[in-house]
């Protein structure tokens, strides 16, 4: 006979049990090592499938059921620094449900009962380990099946009052009637101030007026008698004030189809009804302005029917309103237009609204040239297009005035750049020759000209490039007031391309001078979003100034980062420095602190004017501190780091 066979049908169930479920966390306590390897044996010989945890004291205990969550909790009833029943109370107070049975070797009837008492699942004695396994499966489904039935009671419970909640909650008055018209159910509608309590079992007579009583009594019984919900419409007095309810009422039927009850749902209609109202005054003021705009408006479906036009569309096109209802939008321009129009109205369908312009052909064939302002709306329960359409004749004349002044404006300002690009070479052109043949009469007669002569080359020298500069100066200052500038914002280190180069190129005519100029970078990031070649004309400016006002001394260029982490150049000198009264002169284009034949430096009042020009150009600012006599130092600050 098959093995299988010999074993017991409550056995084999367990064992059927064992197999279909996952392996079971299992934290056994106690304190004796040979029993701990017995329950080892049987929870292997019974082939349950589970992860053994073992502890011995009180404090590992504690720490595990914090730790980790397990299926059930064997116990030694009585261990060295806690009972059963301390474990028992431990898991209440901590609000853990894990499934208890307690394991011991002896215990008298009155503790085993206590102990069960007090949320113990079971009880095992050690002579009798075979009852252990099954005992823990029992524990385990009956512990899942008190969960599910307090997650069902919950949900019951939430369920009610959440229907509680929503039919006293509501603004609604809902009743429920029997056939004899007596309240059964009343929901404590905060519009009508009662509780279920108060009118439960009491006649409409007992709580309306007798009017209105009547008219709930009268509609119940037709309910009843024709089996059908009916609607009505009725007046309670609520806060000293009638007010209207529109109320739906309905039958309840038995499993027989009878009528045992009737249901009431009463909404107050009263805000509606005044919106009703005023939406109908509305519609009339609208219509008065509708027929009175100075615009002319046209109503049409989406495929550009003409529903409505107002007066002055009628007027405008020369049609009798009659005969507008009659046409198309189509109708109304030329037929090259066509395409445009339906291409506009396509736009309309998917964007809701479109603004654009058209030719109107009126009924004499006279143009008039329109702006259409058309947006899809709801109208008479459809969809439909509203345009709001102007006259846009005297629109396109002045347009049309201003392109001719804008064309005549451009052409001024071409001949008057093609005019400063022609002065400029006509000027250029001799001086760069008057310097060049300057310079190889120079080098002629190097060996034997008298430093008197070199005095006269050097003075050449110098007022062939103040030509030069003013002719730049006032090229950049026209290109800045005619707007033809073009700004070129990019990356740019501002310290290596700019600064070093133009420290560079001024070190020399600073030395000759006997200055000491030096520069200091105070900072590791230089780079800005410039435009390089008007932030490398403040600088060239600004430092050009600086040694030519200082007679001696130092010229100092400092970058470093303000407070506030943004970028600054200082260009600080030793020189003359400018006096309190012209500094709010200062960048007023051609002036100078000093005027006159007999100022001692050259100059024609452009250079600050520029600097300060491209300075708002790039987003910067610019602060300037000086002392009469002591110098000057001209702070740069970026701002777009």
């Amino acid at each position: 006979m098959n093995s299988e066979n010999k074993i017991p049908n409550d056995q084999r169930k367990n064992r059927a049990l064992i197999k279909s479920i996952k392996s079971l966390s299992v934290l056994l306590i106690e304190d004796n090592e040979n029993d701990v390897e017995l329950i080892k044996y049987e929870i292997k010989r019974r082939a349950l499938k589970c992860d053994l945890i073992h502890v011995s004291t009180k404090e590992q205990f504690l720490k595990k059921i914090i730790d980790q969550t397990f299926d059930i909790i064997l116990s030694d009833y009585n261990l060295p620094q806690l009972t059963g029943q301390d474990i028992i109370n431990i898991l209440i107070k901590k609000q853990i449900e894990t499934p208890v049975i307690i394991v011991t070797g002896s215990i008298n009837e009155e503790i085993a009962v206590e102990a069960i008492k007090s949320g113990a699942s079971d009880y095992i004695l050690k002579t009798n380990l075979s009852r252990l396994v099954p005992a823990i499966n029992s524990a385990i489904e009956k512990s899942k099946i008190q969960k599910e039935k307090e997650k069902l009671e919950n949900e019951l419970k939430q369920n009610k009052e959440m229907l509680s909640l929503i039919l006293n909650s509501t603004e609604d008055c809902i009743m429920l009637f029997d056939t004899d018209c007596k309240i059964i159910y009343f929901n404590s509608a905060p519009v009508f101030g009662y509780k279920n309590e108060d009118v439960a079992g009491k006649f409409p007579n007992e709580i309306f007026d007798e009017a209105l009583a009547w008219q709930i009594e009268d509609s119940i019984k037709k309910v009843i008698a024709e089996k059908k919900t009916i609607l009505t419409e009725e007046e309670y007095k609520i806060h000293h004030k009638i007010e209207s309810f529109s109320v739906e009422r309905s039958p309840v039927f038995d499993s027989n189809g009878e009528v045992i009850a009737v249901s009431s749902f009463a909404r107050n209609i009263t805000g509606k009804k005044i919106i009703e109202d005023a939406l109908k005054k509305s519609e009339e003021k609208h219509k008065v302005i509708f027929n009175n705009a100075s615009d002319s408006i046209i109503i049409c479906d989406l495929n550009g029917k003409i529903l409505d036009v107002n007066k002055v569309c009628a007027q405008a096109l020369e049609y009798s309103k009659e005969e507008l209802l009659n046409k198309n939008l189509l109708d109304l321009i030329s037929p090259i237009y066509y395409s445009y129009l339906n291409d506009k109205l396509s736009n309309l369908k998917k964007h809701g609204s479109v603004t654009f312009e058209l030719v109107h052909v009126t009924k004499q064939g006279k143009i008039i040239p329109i702006e259409s302002r058309s947006k899809i709306i709801e109208y008479e329960n459809q969809k439909v297009v509203i345009s709001i359409i102007r006259d846009i004749t005297e629109r396109k004349k002045y347009e049309s005035d201003l392109r001719t002044a804008k064309e005549k404006a451009e052409v001024a300002d071409k001949l008057k750049s093609e005019f400063l690009a022609q002065m400029s070479h006509e000027i250029r052109t001799p001086i760069n020759n008057i310097l060049s043949f300057s310079e190889l009469i120079k080098e002629e007669l190097d060996e034997i000209i008298t430093d008197e002569l070199k005095t006269s080359f050097e003075i050449i020298n110098r007022a062939g490039g103040r030509i030069i500069r003013t002719i730049d100066l006032l090229l950049h200052m026209s290109e800045l007031q005619t707007g033809s500038y073009e700004y070129c914002p990019e990356k740019i280190d501002v310290y290596s391309e700019i600064l070093e180069k133009l420290f560079i190129e001024f070190s020399i005519y600073a030395i000759q001078k006997g200055l000491d100029i030096k520069i200091f970078k105070n900072t590791s990031n230089t780079e800005l979003i410039i435009d390089e070649k008007s932030v490398y004309q403040i600088f060239s400016n600004l430092i050009d100034n600086a040694i030519k006002y200082t007679p001696e001394g130092f010229v100092h260029i400092s970058i470093g980062k303000t407070e506030k982490n943004k970028i600054y150049v200082d260009i600080a000198d030793s020189g003359i420095g400018i006096s309190k009264e012209y500094l709010p002169d200062l960048f007023t284009p051609f002036t100078q602190e000093e005027q006159g034949y007999t100022r001692k430096f050259e100059g024609n009042g452009l250079g600050l004017a520029l600097v300060k020009k491209y300075v708002e150009l790039n987003s910067a600012e610019i602060e300037i501190q000086s002392i009469k006599g002591k110098g000057t130092t001209v702070r740069i600050i970026f701002k777009n780091n």
